[in-house]
């Protein structure tokens, strides 16, 4: 697919992940794991601001008082707009040698989000949903929780376990945030990479970060069929999201996690191109 691609934030992020627009504040937030960072990005005035916090944030979720919800290691907190962490007693059942991935939230403002093992394989990982007082465990036997994304009517819930090489959808409940009727809906081949986030276009396509193979794949979740993918100057992408006040950007992280910067100078930014279609607004945690 031929883009124009930029590099709009030009820093190495070890693992910058979780890419989110908030259509309210007209700001891109997303973090950066393994430097322990959460980014908050204004592109009418090209300023970026930065908080580092104590734990790995595995996802951010913007809230309604221009702060965030974070997803950290071991546990959930809020970030105020001042960058004020409050730990939330919501943590995982897992144990130290787990952590909080991806995480998005519904249209009610519940927030899902998954976990990995610091053992590669294992699939003892889970997939969770708070609504604000129960932390939910909703499946079991995961590999490395990732992408989550919903259709535009809401009925269907997008889902990514990277071990899988596959992207499932769920029939979803929105009055109750309940899942059923998991399936595959598109295999992605190891040789264009390992799938991670996701992001949904208002066509009903899915574009998936391919970890290692350099690329957004763009791909249908109703026949399966990998369509058009971008091509980007850095093989670890992790994730995209479409922003702007028209939805018509797609923003892009990337990671430099054990890269040789020599060859992959580029590893770590945020990148951004028009690709010719709109997304779907992201929602705010309640």
């Amino acid at each position: 697919m031929s883009v124009i691609l930029t590099s709009i934030i030009q820093t190495n992020a070890v693992l910058g992940e979780g890419p989110i627009w908030d259509v309210a504040s007209a700001k891109l937030w997303w973090v950066d794991i393994y430097g322990k960072k959460v980014y908050r990005y204004d592109p009418s005035t090209d300023k970026k601001q930065e908080w580092t916090v104590p734990a790995d944030p595995g996802t951010v979720v913007p809230r309604g008082d221009e702060g965030a919800i974070l997803a950290l290691r071991s546990g959930l907190a809020t970030l105020d707009a001042h960058g004020i962490l409050t730990h939330l007693n919501v943590t995982h059942e897992h144990g130290p040698d787990f952590s909080f991935n991806d995480g998005k939230c519904d249209a009610r403002g519940r927030l899902w989000v998954g976990t990995q093992d610091d053992t590669p394989n294992t699939f003892r990982a889970h997939l969770y949903c708070w609504d604000g007082v129960t932390l939910r465990r909703e499946f079991e036997g995961v590999g490395l929780s990732n992408g989550i994304g919903w259709s535009r009517d809401g009925a269907t819930m997008y889902y990514i376990d990277s071990l899988t090489q596959r992207l499932d959808a769920c029939d979803f409940d929105i009055k109750h945030g309940a899942l059923s009727n998991r399936r595959p809906a598109v295999h992605f081949p190891k040789e264009i990479g390992i799938p991670d986030g996701l992001a949904v276009d208002s066509e009903g396509m899915i574009w998936v970060g391919m970890w290692g193979g350099s690329r957004v794949q763009r791909c249908d979740p109703n026949t399966g069929r990998l369509l058009e993918h971008i091509t980007l100057p850095a093989s670890q992408v992790t994730a995209c999201a479409f922003g702007g006040p028209d939805l018509k950007d797609l923003y892009i992280t990337s990671a430099a996690f054990e890269i040789d910067l020599k060859k992959e100078p580029l590893a770590g930014h945020v990148f951004h191109c028009r690709p010719g279609v709109a997304g779907l607004a992201s929602n705010r945690s309640a």
